[in-house]
């Protein structure tokens, strides 16, 4: 589901959802899980994860650091009106589905 934000310009006009502004400073983790939630519209946690790690020898990080990672990427979209948000009620979990939505800019 998609929260119409106030203003349009900031929507894709074509599907609807949030557009990131331009020069948003990221860390390469963060960036990667914004463009796998734009890539795939939404995504599981697992999918998330498995895009992010699955090829990490040692098995990647515990899944905690893709939390954390949702929460301070949060952080730096609340002031642009964005938020990635999980599916069943916005419970965190591997089988929620990730999307990025309009929310009223903190």
């Amino acid at each position: 589901m998609i929260i119409p934000r106030k203003s349009p310009s900031n929507c894709c006009p074509t599907c609807g959802r949030p557009i990131p502004p331009d020069g948003l400073r990221l860390s390469p983790l963060r960036q990667r899980v914004l463009n796998l939630v734009e890539q795939y519209g939404e995504i599981s946690g697992a999918l998330l994860y498995n895009e992010i790690w699955g090829s990490d020898p040692n098995g990647g990080p515990s899944l905690s650091t893709l939390y954390v990672t949702i929460y301070q990427l949060n952080k730096q979209l609340a002031p642009h009106g964005m938020a990635i948000r999980g599916g069943h009620g916005g419970h965190w979990g591997t089988n929620a589905g990730y999307r990025l939505i309009a929310e009223a800019a903190e």
